[in-house]
């Protein structure tokens, strides 16, 4: 989840966080794209989205089916999708059968299949469809495709990364910055961003049953080559649905990345 006062250069860039949990919590890896949808005011999750490259293997399975089982289970909708957007060639994997089992479709049937599963009306009272910004630093081909066939008549989000020990411990919103001033002290959530927030929020405690945080980073001018969780400050922000509450400094915790982890496991021990 980007928003819109983040500094958009980033998203090319390494992400320090995301690398480091990639390294040293392999059974937390997320090879995939991870996209909650909700309805028109974010009053309700209607459906997820798992979609990866073709071609691109997935050695975490282990995660991918207790996600798979858990997201099911709740009876809301899921659908799995491998794709070439630029060749045209999208299959979707039906999540309750075996993940071998996959059958082709077009743009219009995946667009339809959509509409069916998550029960998404064919109209729209304002009848916008939003457009992908030159600028935009999306890099998901079929979350730029999504965006522009459903527009204002849904809204999505992604989960950047969690923690996961035999269960998800937390789904963790990553805030990389270098806006001049906004250090870990000084930075704090966006306003133009409270509904995603409150998205991933609602998905984390009412289907994964677990915290939802955002960790903040601020990249320096020289990126540490060693890059593990002990060398990396972060900024904590454990979710409230009270946006004051959510992004007052006084929710702000300071500590390194290593210092996250290992309080999590530590609880998840006990």
């Amino acid at each position: 989840m980007q928003s819109m006062e983040e500094d958009r250069s980033v998203s090319t860039k390494i992400k320090p966080i995301e690398v480091a949990l990639s390294k040293e919590q392999k059974q937390s890896h997320l090879e995939y794209n991870f996209i909650i949808w909700a309805n028109q005011d974010a009053s309700k999750i209607i459906g997820v989205t798992f979609d990866k490259i073709k071609g691109e293997k997935i050695e975490n399975r282990y995660l991918l089916l207790y996600l798979v089982k858990k997201i099911t289970a709740s009876g809301l909708p899921l659908i799995l999708i491998e794709h070439d957007f630029f060749e045209k060639d999208v299959k979707v994997i039906d999540a309750n059968k075996n993940r071998t089992n996959k059958y082709s479709v077009s743009f219009n049937e995946l667009e339809e299949l959509i509409l069916r599963k998550f029960e998404i009306s064919n109209t729209s009272s304002d009848g916008v469809i939003k457009s992908v910004n030159k600028d935009d630093k999306v890099q998901d081909p079929f979350h730029v495709w999504s965006r522009k066939t459903f527009g204002k008549k849904i809204i999505k989000t992604d989960i950047d990364c969690l923690l996961f020990k035999d269960r998800v411990m937390a789904t963790i919103e990553v805030k990389n910055t270098t806006i001049k001033g906004h250090t870990i002290e000084s930075w704090q959530p966006f306003k133009v961003d409270q509904v995603n927030y409150k998205i991933v929020g609602l998905f984390s405690e009412k289907i994964l049953g677990c915290d939802f945080i955002t960790l903040h980073y601020q990249r320096k001018s020289k990126i540490d080559t060693k890059l593990n969780s002990e060398n990396i400050d972060i900024g904590l922000w454990p979710y409230n649905p009270d946006f004051t509450q959510f992004s007052s400094k006084t929710n702000r915790k300071k500590m390194t990345l290593s210092q996250v982890i290992s309080n999590y496991i530590k609880k998840d021990d006990l």
